[in-house]
């Protein structure tokens, strides 16, 4: 089995980058994409034919596919699709295969595999499994199958390897950089093992022995035999303390390149010593080698480490071939490490008798062990590809490989004085530092080469424009640096931009180019001559600018960049900790021989193909194995073409072998992404999408191999190639159009199978289709299919879309185009109900399937206009099915008249409050229940029409509105007449009616809300005409003039029954108030009202309570005034204050109780008017002759006017008016009086003045019943004023009157002092001027105003009783207000006796007496 593994193969490799290749501005705008080959897939099994071989038995590709395709097909059976929801689910598919077929790629065959096995192997994996029930899949013919092949089967051909192009695979294998090594042997042979495990890995089966022959060869190779016998050592004398050591070095180096070997002193005399060393050394395939020999002085207690006594070393070259015994000197001196032994430098260290012979008869390891590798690689391309391997050199091109270093320093970083610089190391030493921008090194050994860089600060910059290129030791321009003219321009004043390099302009590779040693000389010296002048400029340069700081350095060994080679692309390279600081490096190989990128591609096509051969379970894993995918690596190398050309080749090959032997296409997904990317026209691409469209046109068929996979490389296809979306969606509605007339071939026979000889309907079946499968399917969702086809198209919509164009254009094929009224009844087997019912669950149906796809959209206006003759139809159907619902309700009522007799269940305490409780019997809830489901199933179906057109929603509104109006009278007037059957109207039937006119009106608040609905629909409509909005805003009035005439009426016969069952108590409370039974008695009138109270309150609704209680309140009222009016009628001819005691108790208690009722919010409105002014004319009625005088006077003394100025000068006192001094004499308990003058006395007719006189009069006398009065003389010839000091003979006008009798502090024990001034005649008549009221006692008290005075002497003093002026008065509306009248009407003396004063005083002719 191939390694499915490996650290990182070509095309993964080519696929990565971390820095953008600075080549070409196209390549800096291309995008790293990777290819990934390491992703799995669920093993798919494996199917192989009985032969054993049947290549062997049949003659030609051709006879052997076929041989597959008839083990494939045989016995394959195609069925009916069973629908799951359909009474018959059950699916027969028998599967006979006895047979395996192998996984060999099919010409013309379209096969798939993914993680789900599809492809060919898949399909007979699926058809392998148990029985399984499929739902929504289609029928596949297999003429079907036959055009899912392709016809162009020179597509699916696999390209060949020509044999040009086996030649430079060749040749990429012989001139790998594995060959690139100057540094292996025994030693370092592990190192080489490594480097070769992680870039050019071998199949783990192959390694071990592959491994053991390296390393076998790595301990030959040429050889230095050294043996040393003698010698004679001078200057130390412990002999017994030295040895002998010999090793290989550079001669600028310290350390040996390979092992040391050691020889100890067997014995000595003297100065003269016998050693024992007889060993030999590798030869090194570094120049400048030397043989170092040293005399070591070995530890002792007093120092720590060896110390060297002496050394000789002699030139590798100069080592001859034949053994040769020769004596060496040996020098004073030491290495790095060994201190020298103080001796005087005159002294000598002695010699050595050293025989040494050089051995070339064993090949150079760095040669032998990467051919070992080279043969391996070629055989295995011989065997991958099927190439001939040729031991004669094809092509003799010279191959090198270079390392380009790039600085990524910036003009901040420049200015701050950092110098960024690179240098190659080597084992031949170590080149210059090079500060250009770029730089380039010719390897020698991807072992031991390394790049050292770095940066340096400077004090300060030197323009590098300045300097020129020159020799060591002198500053003129050099005029000829050969070989390398390149370098003169690269240290021009331009060294910063452009790129050079330091290193030599070839690299020989050892098979095919002369000897290794004179190559490397040759190369060292070129690359050390150019170095010599650059480093002179450097050395010119440090002298003028020179560091401040240690430089900041990094080493990168060439063997952890070598997988840029085959990647093509950069490494970044920085410095630990400074992010900022970096370096692009990548190596290339500079030859003759390249291959194009259609070789490449023809190469990995083979490679493809035979990886999936190789793959177990015909599974393949999108890996090569380890030897391939370092094989791929090798001949990468040599490919001349950008990094993004590479990619797409490897693309474009993974699509090509993908036609031709099937895998995953999970694998495909980052080559189709590369390939699209590019922008470029790709056969394969468009042969890859033909292919998944054919997947796609039957991917709801039981043989459906569409994977995510498929799909995933679609939508990165669809990116750039806006076409393949529309394709794919073609493709699906071709598959949902299949589905679909399978369904409906299954329903039809299922029709037909159910009544053999009814009528095909394609109606029906267009309504079970979109019933039990299309309303499902949008409902729950393929979520596999949903989700393969995200982000390319919503298959949701798509095919609910396409479900519903089809179902759309049936129903349109067999609709009527003119249908016809429905005049009849609801008639439910009507063969025209029946129809009209079946259009309309199709209607529903497509209804629920849009919500299902487009949930927050408007219903579509195709829909409403394939449908627009039905709206009208539906409603009128709905309305008469409504009507024979209401018929079977009133029905139901009239049958069960006895339980509108039975009482409402009782009331029950909530809170504290009564609140009323319905019973389970209320035939009212149920009647309202009832009609209200009717009538919302009517509105509901309308709403749900969802019907766009104004027009049509007003129409079936409106007709709703009118024809559930009489529905609704027809119910009132059922229940009014089961009521009045007992000639009664009591309050549990007003319950009932309120409780039903209640529902009733409540309904209409939903008709109002559908008819605003459609009001705002209009007012919104910002593109309506204004005919059309006239129009509509009439039929919107007429819709609410309906509906409030609708609700007016309910309302209206709400009150009408209130004010029927008020008026059925009228009589009960006519007959409590006309017996005087008003209150405090068991049967009263009050306690017949609380008992109707309380019935309301149980049964009929709270929000009625008030209504329904100020109804029987007013007729209660009403009945009370009629009642109270007649008693004072009958009071006129004989008044009788006792008629009217009990409304004289009653009435206070009846204001009580309706003000408690108010205040307990039973009632809404508090109108105490007709009992507050029947109470007042009823206290009036039943008051006292004594308390009505009182009450008289002190209406009078109310209405008086006085001023305080006694003279009369206020000029609003115009009338006549009086000065009147007043005083309460507390020593004699007497009232004192005067009057001081009189002003504005009006004349008589056809008089200039007058005679007055002055009565004055205090009431009550001391029996109370009448008054004490007092009079004045008369005064003539007053010309409208008088003061009566200043008369001829004065006369004061003053009176006095005890008031002792007027000591107990009862209500209305009033004192009143009354003054009347009187016209005089002749003849002694009187006529009355005018009066004036003083108050002098309230209640049995003094009023406050009155003056009191201790004796009679004080009363003069007009500081002590000021004089008030008093208008005389008329006391007109005191004689007309209900007290006086009510006086008036008395016949006791006392009222008689007063009446007849008053009736003095309002004449207007002159009287006789006045007393």
């Amino acid at each position: 089995m191939a390694e499915a593994t490996q650290p990182e193969t070509v095309a993964s490799a080519a696929m990565e980058e971390t820095s953008a290749e600075p080549t070409s501005e196209e390549d800096e705008e291309e995008e790293d994409r990777f290819v990934e080959l390491t992703a799995s897939v669920d093993d798919a099994e494996q199917f192989t034919c009985d032969e054993e071989d049947c290549q062997d038995v049949f003659e030609s590709d051709e006879a052997l596919e076929k041989h597959i395709r008839d083990i494939h097909f045989e016995g394959f059976e195609i069925v009916d699709y069973k629908d799951p929801l359909t009474e018959d689910t059950e699916v027969h598919f028998k599967r006979n295969y006895d047979r395996k077929i192998s996984q060999i790629s099919l010409v013309g065959f379209v096969s798939r595999s993914d993680s789900s096995s599809s492809g060919i192997s898949g399909l007979m994996n699926r058809l392998d499994e148990p029985e399984t029930e499929s739902d929504d899949v289609e029928e596949i013919a297999m003429e079907d199958a036959e055009a899912m092949e392709d016809p162009e089967e020179s597509k699916n051909i696999v390209s060949t390897i020509s044999d040009e192009l086996a030649e430079k695979i060749q040749f990429s294998i012989k001139n790998s950089v594995i060959g690139i090594v100057k540094a292996i042997n025994e030693d370092t042979v592990e190192e080489y093992c490594d480097f070769i495990d992680k870039n050019y890995p071998v199949d783990v089966a192959d390694w071990p022995a592959l491994k053991e022959d390296i390393i076998a060869a790595s301990k030959k190779g040429p050889k230095i035999f050294v043996k040393c016998s003698r010698g004679k050592i001078t200057g130390y004398k412990k002999l017994d303390n030295i040895n002998i050591v010999a090793f290989i070095k550079q001669q600028n180096e310290t350390e040996p390149k390979q092992k040391v070997i050691e020889g100890g002193v067997k014995e000595f005399t003297d100065s003269d010593v016998d050693f024992a060393l007889d060993d030999f050394l590798k030869i090194p395939a570094f120049d400048d080698c030397v043989i170092r020999i040293e005399v070591r002085k070995l530890r002792t207690k007093d120092m720590n480490g060896r110390v060297l006594v002496g050394y000789t070393e002699i030139p590798l070259r100069d080592i001859p071939s034949t053994t040769i015994e020769s004596y060496y000197e040996l020098q004073k001196g030491g290495l790095e490490g060994l201190r020298k032994i103080s001796m005087p430098s005159t002294d000598a260290a002695g010699h050595l008798v050293l025989t040494l012979s050089r051995d070339e008869s064993e090949d150079d390891p760095n040669i032998t062990v990467s051919n070992i590798l080279k043969e391996y690689f070629l055989g295995k391309a011989k065997t991958f590809f099927s190439i001939n391997i040729s031991s004669e050199i094809v092509y003799r091109g010279q191959v090198s490989f270079q390392i380009s270093v790039n600085q990524n320093s910036s003009s901040y970083q420049q200015k701050q004085g950092q110098a960024f610089y690179q240098k190659l190391l080597t084992k031949d030493g170590n080149y210059p530092k090079n500060e250009n921008n770029s730089a380039k090194y010719n390897i020698d050994c991807i072992m031991s080469n390394s790049l050292e860089l770095g940066v340096e600060v400077r004090k300060r910059s030197v323009s590098p424009g300045t300097n020129t290129l020159s020799a060591p030791n002198s500053h003129k321009r050099s005029s000829s640096l050969s070989p390398s003219q390149s370098m003169i321009t690269l240290m021009s004043s331009n060294r910063r931009e452009s790129t050079g390099s330091n290193s030599s302009l070839l690299s020989i590779n050892s098979e095919y180019t002369p000897k290794k040693k004179k190559s490397s000389n040759m190369l060292d010296k070129l690359n050390k001559t150019i170095g010599s002048y650059v480093g002179s400029i450097g050395e010119d340069i440090y002298d003028i600018v020179s560091p401040t700081a240690k430089p900041i350095m990094k080493t990168v060994p060439i063997d952890k960049i070598v997988s840029t080679l085959y990647q093509h692309k950069f490494s970044n390279q920085t410095i630990e900790d400074k992010e900022d600081i970096s370096w692009d490096t990548k190596l290339e190989v500079l030859s003759d021989v390249k291959l194009n990128s259609d070789e490449l591609n023809r190469i990995y096509e083979n490679a493809i193909i035979e990886s999936i051969k190789a793959s177990e379970n015909d599974n393949w894993d999108g890996t090569f194995s380890k030897s391939l995918s370092s094989l791929m690596n090798m001949i990468n190398c040599f490919v001349d073409a950008k990094r993004k050309d590479v990619n797409l080749s490897i693309a474009e090959a993974f699509l090509k072998a993908h036609s031709i032997s099937s895998f995953s296409d999970f694998l495909l997904k980052k080559h189709i992404e590369t390939i699209v990317k590019s922008g470029t026209s790709s056969e394969n691409l468009k042969t890859y999408v033909e292919t998944c469209l054919k997947i796609i046109e039957s991917h709801r068929s039981e043989q459906n191999i569409l994977s995510t996979a498929i799909m995933e490389n679609l939508k990165v296809i669809s990116t750039q190639n806006t076409k393949v979306t529309s394709d794919i969606k073609k493709h699906v509605e071709i598959s949902i159009t299949k589905i679909f007339n399978s369904w409906e071939r299954d329903l039809t026979k299922k029709v037909k199978e159910k009544s053999p000889t009814s009528t095909h309907n394609p109606i029906e079946v267009c309504r079970d289709i979109l019933n039990l499968h299309i309303f499902h399917e949008t409902q729950l969702g393929d979520k596999v299919h949903q989700e393969m086809f995200q982000d390319i198209l919503d298959y949701k919509t798509v095919t609910g879309d396409k479900y519903l164009d089809l179902c759309q254009e049936m129903i349109k094929n067999n609709l009527s185009q003119n249908e016809k009224k429905i005049v009849l009844k609801y008639v439910e087997n009507s063969p025209r109900v029946k129809a009209l019912i079946l259009v309309y669950e199709t209607f529903c149906a497509f209804k629920r399937i849009f919500k299902n796809l487009i949930p927050m959209q408007k219903l579509p206006q195709w829909l409403f206009d394939l449908y627009e003759q039905f709206p009208d139809l539906w409603m009128d159907l709905a309305i008469y099915k409504a009507e024979a619902q209401v018929e079977n309700l009133l029905k139901h009522l009239r049958e069960n008249e006895e339980r509108f007799q039975k009482e409402e269940s009782e009331s029950s305490q909530n809170n504290g409050n009564l609140t009323r409780q319905n019973s389970v019997d209320d035939i009212t809830n149920e009647t309202l229940v009832s009609f209200l489901g009717i009538a919302d199933t009517c509105w509901t179906f309308r709403r749900e029409l969802n019907w766009p057109s104004l027009d049509v929603n007003l129409r079936t509104g409106l007709k709703l509105i009118e024809d559930f109006a009489k529905f609704e009278t027809r119910i009132l007037n059922l229940f009014e007449s089961i009521h009045m059957k007992d000639e009664e109207y009591d309050v549990v039937e007003l319950s009932r009616t309120i409780k039903l006119l209640d529902g009733l009106l409540k309904r209409h608040h939903t008709t109002v809300e559908e008819v605003s609905s459609l009001h705002s629909q209009i007012a919104d409509d910002d593109d309506m005409n204004e005919v059309d909005r006239e129009y509509f805003s009439k039929k919107m009035t007429t819709c609410y003039e309906a509906i409030q005439r609708v609700k007016d009426k309910a309302r209206e016969e709400i009150l009408s029954k209130m004010k029927f069952y008020c008026e059925g108590r009228r009589p009960r409370i006519k007959k409590h108030i006309v017996n005087k039974h008003l209150v405090n008695e068991e049967e009263c009138l009050m306690t017949c009202i609380d008992g109707e109270l309380q019935l309301m309150y149980k049964y009929i609704q709270r929000k009625y309570h008030s209504d329904v209680m100020a109804a029987l309140w007013k007729v209660m009222e009403e009945e009370l005034k009629l009642q109270f009016e007649d008693r004072k009628q009958r009071n006129l001819s004989k008044n009788k204050p006792s008629r009217f005691e009990h409304y004289k108790e009653a009435l206070p208690v009846i204001m009580d109780v309706k003000k408690g009722m108010h205040d307990g919010k039973v009632i809404s409105d508090l109108s105490l008017d007709t009992l507050s002014e029947m109470y007042k004319e009823v206290i009036i009625l039943t008051e006292d002759s004594k308390i009505l005088m009182t009450k008289v006077l002190r209406l009078k003394s109310q209405a008086q006017k006085i001023d305080f100025d006694e003279n009369g000068n206020n000029p609003q006192m115009k009338n006549t008016s009086m000065a009147v001094k007043l005083a309460y004499v507390t020593g004699t308990d007497k009232i004192l009086v005067e009057v001081t003058n009189v002003h504005n006395i009006t004349p008589r007719e056809k008089k200039t003045s007058s005679t007055i006189q002055l009565y004055v009069r205090f009431s009550p006398d001391r029996m109370g019943t009448g008054q004490v009065v007092e009079h004045s003389t008369v005064f003539k010839d007053v010309i409208r004023s008088i003061i009566f000091e200043l008369e001829e003979e004065p006369a004061p006008v003053r009176f006095e009157f005890n008031i002792d009798h007027l000591s107990s502090n009862k209500e209305f024990e009033d004192g009143f002092l009354i003054v009347d001034l009187f016209h005089v005649n002749k003849a002694g008549l009187k006529l009355f001027i005018g009066e004036c009221v003083s108050q002098v006692k309230m209640n049995g008290m003094l009023v406050t105003e009155l003056v009191q005075i201790s004796s009679e002497s004080e009363f003069p003093s007009p500081d002590i009783v000021p004089g008030l002026n008093y208008q005389l008065h008329h006391f007109q509306e005191v004689y007309q207000s209900e007290v006086y009248l009510e006086l008036h009407r008395r016949t006791d003396e006392a009222a008689k006796g007063l009446m007849a004063k008053d009736d003095k005083l309002r004449k207007k002719s002159f009287f006789t007496k006045f007393s």
